[in-house]
Formats: C-alpha cells, sequence, structure tokens
C-alpha cells in the first residue's frame, strides 16, 4: 500500500500539526555547527545552554535557559502560573472524584463527622476535648495571639510532639509550620533570632 502524499485530497487526510518548537516547520535554520537559535532572543548558543525538550528539535526546547527563566517569571508575576495550577488541582480532583465514585466509594460525608475522625485518629482527643482547649486559650495561637476566627476554616490546628505524640496545644497554621519546618529544635529557631538580628534589616 503506497503511502499518502500530504496533496492527498482525501478527506480522511490529515497532516500532521506542527510540533511546539520542531524545527522541521522552522521558516529559516534554527540548528547549525552544534548551536541552536533562541526564539525568544533569537542569539545563537550551545545545545548546553538549551532545557531539554522530547518535541523539540534535537531534543531540546526552543528557548534557552535564562529565556525560559524570564518568561516563568512574568507568567508567574501575571498570576499565569497560579491560575493554571489551580486549573490543574480542580481537573485532578474532579477525576479522582469521578474515579472513586466508579468504585463505589462513599462521597460526601458529613464535615463533622470526618473532622471527630480526623480529631481521634491524628491526636486521640474527643471534639469536647477540643473545645475545652480552645476555651482555655481564648481561642487564641498559643505564639501569636491570633483569633482562630481569623485563620483559615476558622479553626485552629493541633500542635503536637512528633517523637512522642503528645499534644502540647494549638496554634495558628503559620506558627504550626514555623515548628514543623524547623523540626521542633529549640536550637534551630535560636539560631532564626539571632540572623534576624544580625541582618533583618537588609
Amino acid at each position: 500500500m503506497s503511502k499518502r502524499s500530504k496533496d492527498d485530497p482525501s478527506s480522511s487526510y490529515k497532516r500532521k500539526p506542527p510540533l511546539h518548537g520542531d524545527g522541521r516547520f522552522a521558516e529559516s535554520e534554527v540548528i547549525k555547527d552544534g548551536q541552536r537559535i533562541c526564539r525568544r532572543c533569537q542569539t545563537w548558543k550551545n545545545f548546553s545552554e538549551f532545557g531539554k525538550s522530547k518535541v523539540g528539535v534535537a531534543g531540546i526546547k526552543a528557548n534557552c535557559r535564562p529565556c525560559e527563566n524570564k518568561i516563568a517569571r512574568e507568567r508567574y508575576a501575571n498570576g499565569e502560573t497560579r491560575a493554571r495550577r489551580k486549573e490543574q488541582k480542580r481537573l485532578y480532583d474532579k477525576a479522582r472524584y469521578e474515579r472513586r465514585k466508579a468504585e463505589g466509594a462513599q462521597l460526601g460525608g458529613d464535615p463533622i463527622k470526618a473532622r471527630t475522625r480526623m480529631l481521634r485518629r491524628n491526636y486521640g482527643l474527643t471534639p469536647e476535648a477540643y473545645d475545652a482547649m480552645v476555651e482555655a486559650q481564648d481561642n487564641q495561637c498559643l505564639i501569636c495571639c491570633v483569633s482562630g476566627e481569623e485563620v483559615r476554616n476558622n479553626h485552629l490546628v493541633v500542635d503536637h510532639c512528633h517523637a512522642t505524640g503528645t499534644v502540647r496545644g494549638l496554634l495558628c497554621p503559620k506558627c504550626n509550620l514555623l515548628l514543623g519546618h524547623a523540626d521542633d529544635t529549640i536550637e534551630r529557631l535560636e539560631q532564626a533570632i539571632f540572623y534576624l538580628r544580625d541582618r533583618g534589616e537588609g
């Protein structure tokens, strides 16, 4: 069977669309003597100055690394990156929901019951014990004193020792992450305080 030509008038024939950065469909030469011209800055550079790409000609991207970084910064500043990630998460959540629904999983449960199970499973607390801690702390973070009504979901989070599992108190999400990223080590937090005092103005 003979191979069809791009000039074949048959309606079933579809010309393969050009790939992003593919030199086969470029209007001018893009590669010569081990170099490629950057599509953005129009500068000839060695292959090593381009990122890898499965669809790009010679297996490299059409833009050099500095230009790619500049494009990424511009997209982030314009909110394009956040919008794209938000849309990706929405599509992922939708696909996951449909998959779990097809598997017969129970969806859309009671959020109060879900929170009760989480407190008992992760911290060994009952809702009554959590409410008692909130009242004892006047619904304020024990570190920064922000009100629980001002944080996400209007709930202070439970802080616990990762080594022993002992519940230490209720904190706002930011302070809880602060301790977690410091691995609950006093020395690292003291070093951070010293650093800010020494170079905080710079």
